[in-house]
């Protein structure tokens, strides 16, 4: 019982007091001591925590604008061959809200479309497979560039670098 050995050693003069305030000293210390301690534990954890929840968060954004592209390709996709000209791609986002709409999301103007289409058909065949279209859409996104995407830039800078040289 606190209180009553305080009062035992408050008894004993002014020695008896300075060790009552010497015990109650010690008690707030052990107190503040054990509650930075809890609270330590608590930032730890959720410093642990959030980058994992960000990381989850962004996986399914990017989940969500697959999903999202894949649908506003197969409705641009006319003749059903899983394949987009550049014709169907005009026409798309001629005429159809939902793609002005994703077309406004990635910050491009419709008048942009032939020069977008060329981006995103990478094996320059004339048209645009769904993979292409959702990977060059994706790749078009507003934010920050990924190292995978600056290390594809530098070794292309690389590339041409040598072609000059040579």
């Amino acid at each position: 019982d606190f209180p009553s050995t305080v009062r035992h050693f408050m008894k004993d003069g002014w020695s008896g007091t300075c060790m009552a305030i010497a015990i109650i000293a010690f008690i707030l210390f052990t107190n503040l001591a054990l509650l930075n301690l809890v609270t330590a534990v608590m930032v730890d954890s959720i410093i642990d925590i959030l980058p994992k929840k960000r990381t989850e968060r962004l996986a399914q954004e990017r989940a969500a604008a697959v999903r999202r592209l894949e649908t506003l390709f197969l409705m641009m996709d006319r003749d059903g061959d899983r394949r987009l000209t550049l014709e169907e791609f005009e026409k798309g986002v001629q005429n159809m809200e939902e793609v002005k709409h994703e077309m406004t999301r990635l910050q491009m103007a419709t008048f942009d479309v032939k020069e977008l289409f060329m981006l995103i058909d990478f094996n320059d065949n004339g048209t645009v497979s769904v993979d292409e279209f959702i990977e060059g859409l994706l790749r078009v996104s507003p934010g920050p560039a990924t190292k995978k995407e600056l290390m594809g830039v530098q070794y292309d800078m690389h590339r041409m670098w040598n072609m000059l040289g040579s």
